[in-house]
């Protein structure tokens, strides 16, 4: 009787912690990063160089993720908070950035953090998931799209658009990641019945070979 007991338990408990893993909210990984992809640099000794590939952008300019916390604006959301670094030889550029998101003639606020101050940079939508921002500087970078009801005028870098600011942590990075709903728990269900009555399987054959001992 003992032995059957402590099997129950064993197969309670094997139950009860797959029924919490197949319950357990799915997240969806997190989508591409913000990636500068195509451009036109500017070098220090004045030469300037055409880049059509995210491998060789990666030569002058690099993404890196950021603590600082993104500003928010009435009308708008933040997409991307990040900081884009030059690398050695690198005086300026205009860098088309991949970030998830935006659609070709979205209305933007994009601008970098100098000495404290957010300052508007000239910037535009040119594509879906497509933003060219012209950067005379490394430094860290928002970029904040329009709510639906704002959009369709093309982009806009913030001139008069202040609002009321507060601040909004959207997970300080590059990564803009998306959290889908909580889609395992349309399966858990079936899933836990399934796995009591393999359970209730195993306990009956356990208690018949008791007893027959």
């Amino acid at each position: 009787m003992k032995k059957i007991i402590s099997v129950l338990a064993m197969l309670v408990l094997i139950c009860t912690s797959c029924i919490g893993v197949m319950a357990a909210p799915s997240v969806s990984s997190p989508v591409k990063e913000t990636t500068p992809v195509s451009g036109t640099i500017t070098l220090s000794d004045g030469s300037v160089i055409t880049v059509n590939d995210a491998e060789t952008m990666q030569k002058y300019i690099v993404i890196r993720g950021t603590d600082v916390a993104a500003e928010q604006i009435s009308g708008y959301s933040s997409l991307a908070v990040f900081e884009a670094v030059f690398k050695d030889g690198v005086q300026s550029g205009t860098v088309v950035f991949h970030v998830a998101g935006v659609k070709a003639g979205d209305k933007l606020i994009v601008r970098m953090l100098v000495n404290g101050e957010w300052v508007d940079l000239e910037a535009e939508a040119i594509g879906d998931d497509l933003v060219q921002i012209k950067l005379t500087q490394p430094g860290v970078i928002e970029i904040l799209k329009a709510d639906s009801s704002q959009n369709g005028n093309g982009s806009d870098n913030g001139s008069g658009n202040a609002g009321s600011n507060g601040t909004q942590n959207n997970g300080s990075g590059a990564n803009t990641s998306a959290t889908s709903p909580k889609t395992g728990e349309s399966n858990a269900l079936p899933a836990a019945c399934a796995v009591f009555f393999v359970c209730a399987l195993a306990t009956t054959a356990s208690g018949l070979k008791l007893k027959r001992r």
